[in-house]
């Protein structure tokens, strides 16, 4: 897609985080009608690219505070606004990401966290973990812990 046909609009944009600033900081492209803004890879995103990261959300709540701003009330309450964030694995970026910006208080803005992969879960609920290990008769030291 050439800039002509970019600037014409899209309904998908896929990028990285300084690529989306190049095309933000340039006028190019803006986030008055975009209702999702996603991050894949999360994990591996946020680690590489924390600070484009922070400012791409900055720029994306500022866009929408505005629009808001300028809508009358019954149009700006139907706009959609959400962030989405996929991640492999639950890291100190993710979790650093999720406090800041899906957070108010205890509770998560927006529906929930999905998190496929049990010990990733048990790591963002903070569950305790207390290894054992058994070298004979398992069973044994099974009906100890038990």
């Amino acid at each position: 897609m050439d800039f002509y046909e970019f600037s014409a609009g899209c309904h998908i944009l896929v990028t990285i985080p300084p690529s989306l600033l190049r095309a933000l900081d340039g006028e190019i492209t803006n986030f008055h009608r975009c209702s999702h803004l996603i991050f894949d890879d999360a994990d591996d995103t946020f680690a590489a690219h924390s600070a484009d990261v922070k400012r791409i959300v900055d720029l994306y709540r500022d866009s929408h505070a505005q629009s808001a701003a300028e809508a009358d009330e019954g149009e700006a309450s139907s706009r959609l606004s959400q962030v989405v964030v996929a991640a492999n694995f639950w890291t100190p970026a993710v979790k650093q990401f999720v406090g800041a910006y899906m957070m108010v208080g205890n509770d998560v803005q927006g529906p929930t966290i999905a998190i496929a992969n049990l010990l990733e879960a048990a790591l963002y609920g903070r569950v305790r973990h207390d290894a054992v290990v058994v070298e004979d008769k398992p069973e044994r030291k099974l009906q100890k812990l038990l």
